[in-house]
């Protein structure tokens, strides 16, 4: 009796330890490294999002990025040069396959003067968006006077790499 006694003593003093080591993997652990992650469920244009997690769709706007779209120039609506392209190669690149994304602020800004949250992006491989659209030359550093972010510099310097190797609308446009 006293060994099935201490064989059950042991399995208890398991168990509870496998539910304590559960309860932080669970409440600590996950939320840690997964609470910034979001599905895109729809792409405006390269630098314009629809994202959704937990049930709850957010507009986003990438940090840093001015891609080309269909836009009001001269009060008239307007193709701008290389917007079907960079849709097509953002998609196809970037999108293809797994549309999950982790998405992160910038103390310096929040959101854009159409109410968007401005945030960085950053792919399921660790590729961040804002800079990668920039070096494949499917957008422009937007720079705003009044707003100014941490990864600015690294920007305008993957845009003049993009300008160098005379990739996509600095090719074309």
């Amino acid at each position: 009796m006293r060994i099935i006694g201490k064989i059950l003593k042991a399995l208890f003093q398991i168990a509870i330890l496998a539910l304590i080591v559960y309860a932080i993997y669970f409440w600590v652990i996950i939320p840690f490294f997964f609470q910034n992650k979001y599905k895109v469920v729809h792409m405006y244009d390269p630098d314009s999002y629809l994202v959704i997690k937990d049930g709850v769709v957010s507009s986003v706007q990438l940090i840093g990025v001015d891609a080309p779209e269909y836009a009001v120039i001269d009060g008239k609506k307007k193709h701008q040069c290389y917007e079907e392209e960079a849709k097509k190669e953002t998609v196809a690149k970037y999108f293809s396959g797994n549309r999950e994304v982790i998405i992160d602020s910038d103390p310096a800004v929040d959101k854009d003067i159409h109410g968007r949250k401005l945030r960085y992006v950053t792919l399921g491989d660790g590729t961040l968006l804002n800079e990668a659209l920039l070096k494949d030359g499917l957008a422009r550093v937007f720079i705003s006077d009044d707003q100014k972010y941490a990864k600015e510099e690294q920007f305008k310097q993957a845009e003049e790499a993009a300008k160098e190797a005379n990739v996509g609308l600095w090719k074309d446009c």
